[in-house]
């Protein structure tokens, strides 16, 4: 479902929402990325690389290509890159979570990342591109 700011979340994030037009994007993009049964275990073993990741602490950026195998649909991944990002939302396993889909998206991480300071900090950018 929806994670609304009703959380207090200290997380910075672009998928919680505020106000009515916020609310109805973030539903319209939880009911689009609905997670299949037969894909429920993979949100949580993408957290635990992305964790591992973290904890080796060499300071660099890591990159995952979500794509599923053969005639899977583009959906699925996408479904799985956001219930990943969520939990790290949730969990505060990241400092600031950010999907970006536009250029104003981007302006919009550059305002988060001042607000929230990036500096030592686990950002997870999750890029949501169409296929």
């Amino acid at each position: 479902g929806t994670v609304f700011n009703e959380l207090e979340l200290r997380t910075g994030s672009n998928l919680t929402s505020s106000g009515e037009e916020g609310r109805i994007k973030q539903k319209k993009l939880a009911t689009e990325l609905q997670l299949a049964v037969c894909d429920m275990p993979y949100p949580s073993k993408l957290v635990e690389i992305m964790v591992q990741a973290l904890g080796e602490g060499t300071g660099r950026c890591g990159s995952w290509h979500i794509k599923g195998k053969g005639d899977t649909p583009f959906f699925r991944g996408r479904a799985v890159a956001y219930e990943a990002s969520m939990s790290g939302l949730v969990n505060d396993t990241f400092a600031v979570v950010w999907r970006i889909e536009t250029l104003a998206d981007t302006v919009s991480l550059e305002a988060a990342l001042e607000k929230h300071g990036a500096e030592g900090c686990s950002i997870l950018i999750w890029v949501d591109v169409a296929e």
